[in-house]
C-alpha cells in the first residue's frame, strides 16, 4: 500500500516538473489616446484587418495572414524587436481605426498577441481582458492607417520575457472587430518608454534670428516715419 502511494506521488511529481510553465500574460485596453501620428510606413505593424461589417483574422508565423487579415500584417522575431529597442518592460500595442467619417465607430471584440517558436509551434498567447467588447470607438486624430490610436498595455510579463529570451521566437496577433464599414483597422507595437512625437519646435538659433529680424523691421519703420 505504502509503495503504491509513493509511486503515485512520484508520478505526480514528475508530471508537475515536466509540465510546461503556465503564464498569465494579459492585455488591457486603457481608453487612452496614443497620438503617434507617424504613418503606416513607420510603425511596427502586427495585424491589419479589413472587411465590411466584421473583421476577424490572424497573422501567424511566418507572416501568414488568415481570415480578414490583410497582407500588410506581419510577424516579428524576438531578434527583430530587440533591434528596434523593444523589451518585456516597454512593449505596448496601439489599436488604430481607419473608417470613413460617415461610419467612424467600431467595436473591438477581441485581440491577442500570439507567441510561436521558430518551428511555428504555439508557445502561448496574451489576450485582451476586461469588459468586452469595447464599443463605439472612433478614430483618433483623423483617418489614416498607422497613425494615432488607442493604447493597449501589457500585463504580467512572464510569457513575454520568455519570448525575448530566444531570438528566433516569433510574435503574431489575432483580432476581431465589428461595425466596420471599409477599414482597414490595424494593431501595431509601440515602445511605451519613448515619448510620443509632438510638434517640432524651431531651433533656438532660428527663433533668435526671427526675433532680430522683427525688431529690425520695427526699428526701420519707426526711423522712416520719423524722417518724414
Amino acid at each position: 500500500m505504502k509503495l503504491s502511494v509513493l509511486s503515485i506521488m512520484t508520478a505526480l511529481g514528475v508530471m508537475i516538473c515536466l509540465a510546461p510553465c503556465a503564464f498569465s500574460d494579459t492585455l488591457t485596453f486603457t481608453f487612452s489616446e496614443y497620438a503617434s501620428g507617424v504613418g503606416f510606413g513607420n510603425v511596427t505593424n502586427v495585424l491589419s484587418l479589413q472587411a465590411k461589417g466584421s473583421e476577424t483574422g490572424s497573422v501567424i508565423a511566418p507572416s501568414t495572414p488568415t481570415g480578414d487579415a490583410a497582407n500588410t500584417s506581419k510577424t516579428w522575431t524576438a531578434a527583430e524587436l530587440t533591434a528596434l529597442g523593444f523589451t518585456a518592460d516597454n512593449l505596448g500595442v496601439v489599436f488604430n481605426i481607419n473608417e470613413p467619417g460617415s461610419s467612424d465607430k467600431v467595436n473591438l471584440e477581441s485581440f491577442s498577441l500570439d507567441f510561436y517558436g521558430s518551428n511555428g509551434v504555439s508557445l502561448g498567447r496574451a489576450p485582451l481582458t476586461g469588459t468586452l467588447p469595447v464599443n463605439n470607438l472612433a478614430g483618433i486624430g483623423g483617418r489614416g492607417t498607422g497613425t494615432s490610436g488607442w493604447l493597449v498595455t501589457y500585463n504580467n510579463t512572464g510569457l513575454l520575457t520568455s519570448f525575448f529570451s530566444n531570438s528566433t521566437n516569433v510574435l503574431g496577433g489575432t483580432g476581431s472587430v465589428t461595425g466596420s464599414f471599409s477599414g482597414p483597422e490595424n494593431f501595431y507595437l509601440v515602445r511605451i518608454d519613448v515619448p510620443t512625437p509632438g510638434p517640432v519646435a524651431p531651433e533656438p538659433s532660428t527663433s533668435v534670428l526671427c526675433g532680430i529680424g522683427i525688431v529690425g523691421l520695427i526699428g526701420y519703420g519707426w526711423k522712416h516715419r520719423k524722417s518724414q
